[in-house]
């Protein structure tokens, strides 16, 4: 990845780094997760938006659904998170005090990961027997510009 990261700098613009992401998850496999998330900050809008000394509470729920496939015989897994939000902003509207909270879906976000050297695509009774040793994937993130 660092390769390809020094390589390809002005085609890399983000990552996004969760634990496990490319662990072999048996296939037909489904959970379910939620998160939830609390951050109190300033907030930085561009200059041509005339808000200043802005301050965010910002809550968020987030459900997860994930299922276990296979991709040419490979193991691979998508994922599904639908965020809430519950946004409270405090600051100076063209210098005057000014608030607001809104509260809605965020954006969606679907995701697929393919490990295509070290995590073959197992059914869930051949799973115990699998040992784990280095994985190498690739995931793919699609977050769809939809919620508030």
């Amino acid at each position: 990845m660092f390769i390809a990261n020094v390589l390809f700098v002005s085609h890399t613009f983000a990552n996004d780094v969760e634990p496990r992401l490319y662990s072999n998850v048996p296939v037909g496999v489904n959970f379910v997760s939620t998160g939830y998330a609390n951050s109190q900050c300033e907030v930085t809008f561009d200059s041509s938006v005339p808000i200043d000394d802005a301050d965010g509470d910002i809550d968020s729920l987030v459900p997860s659904y994930f299922r276990g496939m296979q991709i040419a015989g490979k193991s691979a897994l998508l994922s599904i998170a639908l965020p809430y939000i519950d946004l409270g902003l405090v600051g100076l509207l063209y210098g005057e005090p000014a608030s607001g909270r809104r509260k809605g879906f965020g954006d969606p976000r679907i995701r697929i990961v393919v490990n295509f050297y070290g995590a073959p695509a197992t059914k869930f009774k051949d799973y115990s027997s699998y040992q784990q040793k280095t994985i190498v994937g690739v995931s793919v993130s699609v977050d769809m510009p939809s919620g508030r």
